[in-house]
């Protein structure tokens, strides 16, 4: 047996620094077959510590390990270790130790479910008001340690142009979502939007006034969502026509704590929102924000192209007198 296995099995052992010192000056003495009375013990301990052990000291060490069964107590004052003692306390620090693991392994498979229920139990829902601004500077703050967003929108905030989305105040939200999603590439983004062209056009006017330059804003929005999904595959543009219930927006993080809910005008437009921090409540908006995602379809399949073909006939046959 080598040193270092010795060593392994006194720290199994549970015995104090002393006591391991000694029963490695035993386990020595019987490698020499030598006598291992407190003569040689001590002499041993000298020798391999560099240190004397006094025996008013020695004495005590070893009938405390006598008494664990680590060693036994030969005729003349002489000692041996005592395998079966020590295979027996082994084999209870094994057992001790398995039902530690087991314990430890159950606590890792559902350390999830324990800390959620002590979440749910502890804390309540948050809930605030935010203005229109305020609230998309809320969600660009919280964006920023995203990895993932959900959102629920007439027509999708990350194909807006510059000037748009500095003139309806989303500047800070979307130069948020253009540098991870777009740039760096760390946020996954998934819209669920009608690609509502008339309530954009609207906002186009009220922002350049001209029919012409709000058209050519609008048609460039259109195409730059092709464009998009065309070059980010972290980027999902889902079409429904008419999403069921409040539109949200939900930024993630490991997992959804998070929601904003859309409040609206007589004319559609956002004026403000609802904040909820809340777990329950942001998993439960996530679950429904998904089951409407499976009745839509994706603006990067062929079908996407054909509803985006349609928008876009639509929407020049309304407007493009406006040209």
């Amino acid at each position: 047996m080598e040193l270092a296995e010795l060593d392994s099995i006194v720290k199994w052992l549970n015995i104090t620094q002393q006591q391991h010192d000694v029963l490695s000056c035993i386990y020595a003495l019987e490698e020499q077959k030598s006598e291992i009375n407190p003569k040689n013990i001590l002499d041993a301990y000298k020798k391999t510590y560099s240190k004397s052990i006094q025996p008013s000291n020695l004495f005590p060490l070893l009938k405390t390990l006598v008494e664990r069964d680590i060693i036994i107590k030969k005729e003349k004052a002489n000692y041996a270790l005592n395998s079966e003692g020590i295979r027996n306390q082994l084999l209870t620090s094994q057992r001790i130790m398995q039902k530690e693991l087991e314990d430890q392994t159950y606590v890792i498979d559902h350390i999830d479910e324990y800390f959620k229920s002590i979440a749910n139990h502890e804390k309540q829902p948050i809930l605030k008001y935010y203005s229109y601004t305020d609230g998309f500077e809320k969600l660009a703050e919280i964006l920023k340690s995203c990895k993932k967003h959900y959102c629920t929108s007439t027509f999708p905030y990350i194909a807006w142009m510059p000037t748009l989305a500095y003139q309806r105040g989303v500047e800070a939200y979307n130069n948020v979502l253009w540098e991870r999603c777009l740039t760096k590439k760390v946020l996954e983004v998934t819209y669920l939007t009608p690609l509502d062209m008339d309530l954009l056009y609207s906002r186009a006017m009220k922002v350049f006034g001209v029919d012409k330059l709000a058209y050519a804003e609008c048609e460039s929005m259109l195409n730059k969502v092709e464009a998009l999904l065309e070059r980010n595959e972290n980027l999902d543009i889902k079409y429904l026509e008419n999403p069921v219930g409040f539109f949200v927006m939900i930024p993630e993080r490991n997992s959804p704590t998070d929601v904003f809910i859309f409040l609206r005008d007589e004319n559609r437009e956002v004026i403000g929102y609802i904040y909820i921090n809340s777990e329950d409540i942001a998993y439960q908006a996530k679950q429904q924000f998904l089951s409407e995602s499976k009745h839509a379809v994706s603006l990067r399949d062929p079908k996407g192209k054909v509803v985006l073909k349609k928008i876009r006939k639509q929407f020049a046959e309304k407007y493009a007198h406006s040209k």
